[in-house]
């Protein structure tokens, strides 16, 4: 399986890289991981959460027409990037990738210092 990690700024499947990709793989597994802490100057706060949520609603009904359920889960808040002992969305998703014994991750890069941060990690 491959997960396929949607992120704040990015919650579509039209024109959608990531989900391409995994595409190609026998089962697909929407992810997404809500992590307050690390949205920074340019997250979603605010009344832009609320927009979030709406798009992901949506995004959930398009999946569902595809025969996929997409998996929100939220690491803990109050926790900042860069602190290697706590739950933050890397942990999160590498709990995923064990749970659902995926064997790649895929997800569209976001043009902000606080992804550039997380996704620096994921590679890790």
């Amino acid at each position: 399986p491959a997960i396929v990690l949607f992120g704040s700024h990015d919650v579509r499947l039209h024109d959608n890289i990531a989900f391409q990709r995994a595409s190609h793989h026998a089962h697909v597994i929407p992810v997404f991981v809500w992590d307050r802490s690390s949205q920074g100057k340019w997250g979603v706060i605010g009344a832009l959460e609320v927009v979030l949520k709406n798009a992901l609603q949506n995004l959930e009904r398009k999946l569902e027409e595809r025969g996929l359920k997409l998996i929100c889960r939220s690491s803990c808040v109050g926790i900042n990037i860069g602190d290697e002992n706590d739950s933050d969305s890397v942990v999160v998703l590498e709990k995923l990738c064990e749970e659902c014994n995926a064997g790649a991750v895929y997800w569209n890069k976001e043009h902000t210092t606080e992804s550039r941060l997380r996704e620096e990690r994921y590679t890790s």
